[in-house]
């Protein structure tokens, strides 16, 4: 499994924390993972789905809180990250089960609504057949697969994207074509006052503010969006000594249009992040599952100051 141990037994999905973010597992004990928290702390829980994915799958989410102020988050748009969705289930833990004492508050001014697989056809793909598979499971031109995030409907197709459907960046036939972005997309437009939506990715250490389509960035950047993402970044570092980079996708990573965090923004989502964790690139997409408690502990350090620092009601 290219590093990584892949963990598929049931007795995992029930027992402690510590277990249960010792290692990978298959997408069936995620899922019982997931409806096991909710039932468990059903007075502050309840599960939703964002919609299908082009194979029928749900987008199986759970919210948490009761705040006027919603926040947005997930893993696994793309699905070779593994990493991704263990750390977006790190932060549900905590949110329900962890011993900070500012949680209390944070549900009380935020609800937050978490989706751990945002992409669970690739990612059974990834368990199945092809551990590299980046994509979604749709069929273009003889080739497999959409890359959902070059394929969201904002400046869609200008830059950072590629029209060949063998592409890991395959930006696919037309903007929202994919069910999983249009799917999230129409969530985050219909959720009023969503305050921030972060969508976590591996890997690189970055920790990103909009846009991709252009190395120009929002009029609040200087303001507010690189201030949380610094913020970000210096809370995370002192955790583990892990450091990441701050700044906008197009001048901290590449070009890259037609992506969530800049679809997120245009439908005002008051501060989006696209967020690479580990590494930098020893690992790669084959992180050890040893470094999820490590990732989990620092995401959670910059979570809670970009939660201290949001513009809020």
């Amino acid at each position: 499994m290219h590093g990584e141990q892949l963990t598929s037994s049931i007795k995992n999905v029930f027992a402690s924390a510590s277990d249960w973010f010792a290692g990978y597992h298959t997408y069936a004990d995620h899922q019982t993972w997931l409806s096991t928290q909710i039932s468990n702390h059903a007075s502050i829980t309840s599960s939703f789905s964002a919609g299908k994915t082009f194979q029928g799958r749900d987008q199986a989410g759970i919210k948490i809180g009761s705040g006027s102020n919603n926040v947005v988050l997930h893993g696994l748009q793309h699905s070779r990250e593994w990493i991704s969705g263990a750390v977006v289930e790190y932060i549900i833990d905590q949110l329900l089960s962890g011993s900070d004492s500012r949680v209390a508050g944070y549900l009380k001014k935020y609800t937050f609504h978490i989706i751990p697989i945002m992409n669970p056809d690739g990612f059974v793909i990834t368990q199945t057949s092809d551990r590299m598979h980046r994509k979604n499971a749709q069929s273009n031109d003889g080739c497999l697969g959409t890359d959902t995030n070059r394929n969201w409907d904002f400046h869609w197709n200008e830059g950072g994207s590629s029209s060949d459907a063998c592409a890991d960046d395959y930006m696919g036939p037309s903007a929202f074509s994919s069910p999983e972005a249009t799917n999230i997309g129409t969530y985050l437009k219909n959720l009023p006052n969503v305050v921030s939506y972060i969508d976590f990715h591996s890997y690189s250490q970055l920790w990103m503010t909009p846009y991709g389509f252009t190395g120009t960035p929002p009029d609040n950047y200087d303001s507010y969006l690189k201030p949380l993402a610094d913020g970000a970044v210096a809370a995370l570092q002192a955790v583990n000594g892990v450091q990441f980079t701050a700044g906008d996708i197009y001048n901290t990573i590449y070009p890259a249009s037609g992506s969530s965090v800049d679809y997120a923004l245009s439908v005002g989502v008051g501060a989006p992040f696209a967020v690479e964790l580990r590494d930098t690139g020893r690992y790669g997409f084959s992180l050890p599952a040893s470094q999820i408690v490590p990732s989990g502990k620092e995401v959670w350090a910059a979570f809670t100051s970009i939660l201290d620092n949001l513009n809020t009601d």
